[in-house]
């Protein structure tokens, strides 16, 4: 569904034309069902008249230098509304809004920073003469949307948590963080999975 909402012709956002390109991108039917859906919802219909008036970017890429690491990424959609920039990321997890917003917090952060540096200012979740960089999360299989923090505080955290972790790798450590995700692991019961307890539980 990503490469769908990433290629879209916003002149054509029926559900045959959006069926045709399901096809030719070799997706399921139902990849374009839900993008239609979403693109019939309120924030579609914005999306797809920011793209129609010039003002939104789909899968751009940004860049960020942490501590003289530098890191890459591709932000789904960046609409510039008159009083500030939007993150948007799309997200097919079986979650909710408000659980994504957990899991994937700091990689918005991370595209919130990056924009508001490529704008011209220091940082703080702020672009181009002080407009806010705000982020939104999208639950495409529930259609859901939450938002996420990106001010000068949710910045900071994000600053402090991403340092600490690329002077790990820097180190070449990588402590284990034994928590929910690890009962999804392929590795859990591999004698490679590192966060295993004494009794040889995760």
């Amino acid at each position: 569904m990503h490469k769908i909402l990433a290629a879209f012709d916003p002149r054509a956002t029926d559900a045959v034309s959006l069926g045709e390109l399901a096809a030719a991108q070799g997706l399921p039917t139902e990849a374009a069902g839900a993008a239609a859906r979403f693109l019939a919802s309120p924030d579609g219909e914005r999306l797809v008249a920011a793209i129609r008036a010039g003002r939104a970017r789909r899968e751009l890429p940004v860049a960020l230098l942490l501590g003289g690491t530098l890191v890459t990424g591709a932000v789904d959609a960046v609409l510039d509304a008159p009083d500030a920039l939007e993150v948007w990321d799309y997200k097919t997890d079986a979650c909710g809004a408000a659980e994504l917003a957990g899991r994937y917090g700091t990689q918005l952060a991370a595209y919130a920073l990056a924009l508001a540096r490529a704008e011209g200012r220091g940082g703080g979740g702020e672009g181009r003469g002080g407009r806010p960089v705000r982020a939104r999360l999208f639950a495409l299989g529930r259609d859901e949307s939450v938002a996420v923090p990106t001010d000068a505080d949710a910045i900071a955290a994000f600053e402090a948590k991403a340092s600490e972790a690329l002077a790990h790798l820097a180190r070449g450590e990588f402590p284990p963080k034994p928590g929910e995700r690890c009962t999804r692991c392929t590795l859990r019961n591999s004698p490679l999975c590192a966060a295993k307890t004494p009794t040889g539980d995760v």
